[in-house]
């Protein structure tokens, strides 16, 4: 393993200059787009979210957490894997929204939590949302509590796991009454595709070039 995958102190800061410079955006974030579709240009009538990728270490693995959505009828992307997150409250900034959501859904304190920047953000034309990614880092192990009405269950995701090779698979499944080739990130038992998915691969973008100047 990588010292830089290794040492959380040191990954957190190199993140933290990372989110300081041009982000891979909106081509690595496509590299996950399901066949058929195009990238959504933002609209002024979408409403903003967002959400968190929390960062944390435990037993010399540096982990972060994604939940399943509860199975509500009315919720379009319902037992989907996602980041804790949600709408923007009026008065709130976008930072705000996501301490609170990961508090709401997960019971992660605000004051255990370091922001260090934002991802691109994501618009998701199936719910009208904008998603607006923020990564943190936990200064201790999250004890989660997760919010039944919001949450089916929390899962941990490895950033050793997320950047394997072999973690992106290519699934073909009935979109829009068509057959389509859907890449996802298959991790464990979780299959993770659509907007998660493609927030994660910038993510694993940025945590793969980290690795390459590790090398040089």
């Amino acid at each position: 393993m990588k010292k830089i995958l290794a040492d959380f102190q040191t990954l957190i800061q190199k993140l933290s200059n990372a989110l300081e410079q041009p982000l891979p955006g909106i081509e690595a974030q496509m590299r996950m787009l399901p066949e058929g579709r195009l990238p959504a240009a933002p609209a002024s009538n979408y409403i903003d979210a967002a959400t968190l990728i929390c960062l944390y270490i435990s037993d010399d693995t540096i982990f972060f957490p994604v939940i399943r959505r509860a199975n509500h009828p009315k919720d379009r992307h319902r037992q989907q894997i996602s980041f804790p997150g949600g709408k923007r409250e009026k008065g709130e900034t976008l930072r705000e929204t996501a301490l609170r959501e990961a508090f709401e859904e997960l019971g992660i304190y605000p004051d255990d939590v370091i922001i260090l920047g934002r991802l691109t953000s994501l618009p998701i034309p199936v719910s009208g949302f904008i998603m607006h990614p923020f990564l943190a880092y936990c200064k201790k192990m999250p004890a989660f509590h997760i919010d039944p009405d919001e949450v089916q269950s929390v899962h941990l995701i490895s950033i050793n796991d997320l950047i394997s090779k072999d973690t992106i698979k290519v699934k073909e499944w009935i979109l829009g009454n068509k057959k389509r080739q859907v890449p996802v990130f298959q991790i464990n038992e979780l299959r993770i595709w659509g907007a998660t998915a493609m927030v994660l691969s910038e993510f694993a973008a940025i945590l793969s070039k980290l690795l390459i100047e590790a090398d040089e």
